[in-house]
């Protein structure tokens, strides 16, 4: 049963060639897959990987030749490598496909004098765009990731809304995604009265501390907390020097 399923499987098998040029293989790997822009966002745990097409694909194939006229082969198959222009790559799995040799290392030792052994790395050709063809591409992708942009712009400024809304109340700035706030990890600060233009003005502490008679915040502290405004108010009074949002 094994010696049946080995032979199937090796009559599948075919020569492996790169050009006309024949070769044995020990290993070949192919690498597919897409082209992925990985965009991430400062303070936030919001990601996007935006798809931009389909990746070349590699393949790189451990080879090696034997016997007595190994240079010859070597001659010939670095002429075929060093040519310009697409070959016919064949594999014994793959099938076969146009590419282009990107490089070719070949090792060759004392103790293994008729056999040479070759790392070969290809890709595939491929074909050209036309003008037309790029230029509908690209109005495509363009139409596509402008809406793309404008949800996170809306997103974006929504969030800054809110933020700038809570500097009034001293609540931690907040985020519409889950587990946002200070911190990876969504934990909060200890809450503290937010320090104002006038409070700094007067020499007043954002945080008084309370009366040690009464328990309670102290006439001067009170002022002081009395005194917090709108964030847009302060921006508006002071004309926003030296406040950055």
């Amino acid at each position: 049963m094994a010696a049946n399923i080995q032979s199937a499987y090796q009559a599948n098998l075919v020569p492996a060639s790169f050009g006309g040029v024949g070769f044995f293989t020990s290993n070949v790997e192919a690498r597919v897959g897409r082209r992925i822009a990985r965009h991430e966002y400062p303070w936030r745990d919001t990601v996007f990987a935006e798809d931009m097409g389909r990746a070349l694909n590699e393949y790189r194939i451990a080879a090696f030749l034997v016997g007595d006229n190994v240079g010859q082969f070597y001659q010939a198959l670095q002429s075929v490598c060093s040519a310009d222009g697409p070959q016919m790559l064949v594999t014994p799995s793959y099938g076969s496909i146009m590419a282009e040799c990107v490089q070719m290392e070949a090792v060759q030792t004392i103790e293994n004098g008729r056999v040479l052994t070759f790392n070969l790395l290809f890709i595939e050709a491929g074909s050209v765009l036309t003008v037309t063809q790029v230029a509908a591409d690209t109005a495509n992708n363009l139409a596509k990731a402008s809406v793309t942009i404008e949800d996170i712009d809306l997103q974006y400024n929504q969030d800054a809304t809110n933020n700038i809304a809570s500097l009034s109340t001293g609540s931690p700035l907040s985020s519409t995604d889950p587990g946002q706030g200070i911190g990876a990890s969504g934990a909060q600060p200890p809450s503290q009265s937010p320090a104002t233009l006038d409070s700094v003005a007067a020499g007043q502490p954002s945080n008084p501390a309370p009366d040690p008679a009464t328990g309670s915040l102290s006439d001067r502290g009170n002022a002081a907390a009395a005194s917090n405004v709108d964030a847009t108010e302060l921006i508006a009074q002071y004309g926003g020097g030296g406040i950055g949002f």
